[in-house]
């Protein structure tokens, strides 16, 4: 397996069962009218099937934006490749205001060959 700065490393997480696990980092930018952004995590290792993803997007509003929290958080897509997380806002920033959102993803899955 050829190094990836996103993987942190192949082994076993259960007994008998070959794991691979890796943290990624993912911003958006969500545009004054905006309420919701995608975050999709392009995956570096080989998955033997569809690999968890676990993580808590932050928040960053830009100055007088009228979002004031996070309200739900879905999977979207997610296959062998690829996992895409939607975060929802409770309103969009309005004006000329941008807001930031940020997600640390573990994506941790079986092995694949």
């Amino acid at each position: 397996m050829a190094f990836h700065e996103d993987v942190i490393l192949p082994g076993y997480l259960i007994p008998g069962v070959m794991a691979t696990a890796e943290i990624h980092t993912k911003t958006v930018t969500l545009d004054a009218a905006d309420t919701y952004g995608d975050l999709t995590f392009a995956l570096a290792s080989i998955y033997d099937r569809t690999p968890a993803i676990m993580g808590i997007p932050m928040l960053t509003p830009g100055a007088e934006s009228a979002t004031t929290m996070i309200t739900a958080v879905e999977v979207t897509a997610q296959s062998t490749a690829a996992i895409t997380v939607r975060v929802h806002v409770d309103a969009a920033a309005g004006g000329t205001a941008t807001n930031t959102i940020t997600m640390v993803g573990a994506i941790i899955g079986k092995q694949g060959r």
